[in-house]
């Protein structure tokens, strides 16, 4: 199992051993808030750590209840905390973990007597409410949290939605912002109106809901009307299965889950379930389901979340370094990827081995409507998407044991080769 950890200075370790003795801690624990953090030391040096349940996962992979109940968590942990003598100076971060969205750090303790005012209100604002308000508006924050990997600054919030909008919204979470400013400046609250504060933003964030567009609502369709009869999905749930057990896989990765319609129906017999879809409202859908083996992100095989140096490099691992499956699904996604995005047959197949060792691919042919579709709009007829091409390409890392026609499509499993190099995304 894997460690997350960082160091702590000696102020904060006493500071940080304070609030891991106090009653609040366990009591945020249990209640699934806050996960369960320790102190390692070694010699002079000491670290804050907890270990890994679930692969890692950041804020531009949450989907919007993700992210809100993040939010939700990341007040409870302060509001606990500052009823028992402690402040968060700065706002702390969450992560999926079993399920749960929990506070994985206490960032700069401090005991109220040392402190006047909060210096976390625009960290809170601009990692989770601002966020959560443009979604809310039928903006994703995604791309955002992606890009900057801080969220959504303040002024950015008051171009997309207005300043009057946003400095509203503001104001009735109680804080202030510097009226004599052009831009939206956010001031710190003082230490007497942070209980308010934390009520405030609370209370505001339970009640919001996302947008759902035209485009969410017919991917969170497609799964049960996407042509299949009952039948032909018990035919490829039974496929799948005999695949998991061939591969004794524990470690299962769905590439392209939607709802996860293929991969949820395993969450008992599975150690561990990343299901990954690009559209975050089918991620909201099974993060809905709470399974507590399942973790849902919001992602894409072509484009993958790229690593992200900064302070602490380790945090900030690219998707195809966090995933560790023994099996994969990519059911139905294929023609996705490699048709309207152009990506090659070849690299599909190797990023697939990246993922897992085997598992499961079906494949969609060419004169499938759909895909007949968007080849024929193609300035160019491309000879990458054939049958032929995508035997070819999986001999060079899999062996291909198995395929079972399912209506017009091809379930294959892919096992592994007896042996070959290592892999690495180039």
């Amino acid at each position: 199992m894997t460690s997350f950890s960082r160091r702590i200075d000696p102020q904060e370790s006493t500071a940080i051993d304070g609030i891991l003795n106090g009653n609040g801690f366990a009591e945020l624990v249990s209640g699934r808030h806050l996960a369960p953090l320790f102190v390692s030391r070694d010699h002079s040096k000491a670290h804050l750590a907890f270990e890994l349940q679930s692969i890692c996962n950041y804020p531009w992979e949450w989907s919007f209840d993700m992210l809100k109940d993040a939010a939700l968590s990341v007040l409870e942990v302060c509001k606990r905390l500052l009823e028992e003598g402690w402040v968060l100076q700065q706002t702390p971060p969450a992560m999926c973990q079993r399920g749960h969205m929990l506070v994985v750090d206490l960032t700069c303790p401090q005991s109220i007597d040392k402190v006047t005012r909060w210096s976390g209100a625009h960290k809170l604002c601009s990692e989770y409410v601002f966020p959560l308000f443009a979604a809310a508006n039928g903006i994703p924050f995604q791309f955002w949290w992606r890009g900057r990997h801080s969220g959504i600054c303040a002024d950015d919030i008051s171009r997309l939605l207005g300043d009057d909008k946003s400095r509203s919204l503001v104001g009735m979470l109680g804080l202030a912002t510097d009226a004599q400013s052009s831009s939206l400046s956010i001031q710190a609250p003082p230490l007497d109106e942070l209980q308010t504060v934390f009520d405030r933003t609370a209370a505001w964030v339970a009640e919001l809901q996302p947008a759902v567009s035209p485009a969410d609502a017919h991917w969170l369709s497609y799964a049960p009307d996407a042509g299949y009869s009952e039948r032909q999905r018990e035919q490829k749930l039974s496929f799948i299965a005999e695949t998991l057990d061939k591969l004794a896989a524990h470690r299962l990765v769905d590439i392209g889950a939607n709802t996860g319609m293929y991969s949820l129906p395993f969450a008992d017999t599975m150690r561990s379930i990343v299901a990954i879809d690009i559209e975050p409202m089918c991620v909201n859908q099974m993060y809905a389901a709470l399974h507590e083996c399942v973790t849902p992100l919001v992602g894409d095989i072509v484009h993958p979340s790229p690593p992200m140096l900064g302070a602490r490099p380790q945090t900030s691992l690219g998707l195809f370094d966090r995933l560790d499956g023994d099996a994969f699904l990519a059911v139905a996604v294929i023609h996705h990827v490699c048709v309207p995005q152009s990506l090659p047959v070849a690299e599909f197949v190797r990023r697939l081995r990246l993922i897992a060792p085997g598992g499961v691919v079906e494949w969609v042919p060419p004169d499938e409507p759909m895909v007949a579709d968007v080849l024929a709009e193609l300035p160019v007829q491309s000879a990458d998407y054939t049958w032929e091409n995508f035997v070819a390409q999986v001999s060079v890392h899999f062996e291909l044991s198995e395929c079972r026609d399912v209506g017009q499509r091809r379930l294959c499993r892919l096992m592994p080769k007896s042996s070959g190099p290592g892999l690495t995304l180039q």
